[in-house]
């Protein structure tokens, strides 16, 4: 999560009433921040004028820009964000570019409320773990860099501590591949 206690969620629907709905129910969480977009190129503006959010969710068709452009944006403007794509036209291309360039998972509309609920869950469960993991690497380092007396003393524990950054990048391909 983001440095503020709640969870910044953006809204990417061009029809009205679902992303009214949306972001009515997800707004019942008081964790939760939400922000809409009724285009994929006005959700980029947003994108690019505010902080990062932390989960996105965007429709893949809409009148004005796509969501694998809020996609593409999304992970290039802040590589954390997950995005859940949401589709009433759903294909087996559209659903393999989708989880090539990141997305967090691919939902089919119509929305079933639940599932909905359960994905943003995960997504936020592993946002927690990715930043828990970050902070983590950096106390490491940190306490590697304060204990070393010499350069030398230092390497010697960098070098020690690599098998487990190595392990942090193998662990969050197979996440990627999983979720």
């Amino acid at each position: 999560m983001a440095e503020s206690s709640k969870w910044r969620l953006l809204i990417v629907e061009d029809e009205d009433s679902s992303r009214d709905f949306l972001t009515h129910i997800l707004a019942k969480s008081s964790e939760n921040q939400i922000a809409s977009a009724r285009s994929g190129n006005a959700a980029i503006t947003l994108m690019k004028a505010e902080r990062p959010f932390d989960l996105i969710l965007t429709d893949i068709r809409m009148l004005d820009g796509n969501g694998m452009e809020v996609l593409r944006a999304a992970k290039e403007l802040a590589p954390l964000t997950e995005v859940i794509i949401m589709t009433g036209y759903a294909s087996v291309d559209t659903a393999l570019e989708a989880m090539n360039l990141g997305a967090f998972c691919y939902l089919l509309k119509p929305l079933k409320m639940e599932e909905i609920k359960l994905q943003i869950q995960r997504a936020k469960e592993k946002i927690s773990l990715v930043m828990d993991n970050h902070r983590l690497h950096e106390e490491l380092f940190q306490e590697a860099t304060n204990s070393a007396k010499t350069i030398e003393e230092f390497l010697q524990l960098m070098q020690q501590a690599l098998p487990l950054l190595k392990g942090e990048f193998r662990n969050s391909k197979r996440s990627n591949i999983l979720a």
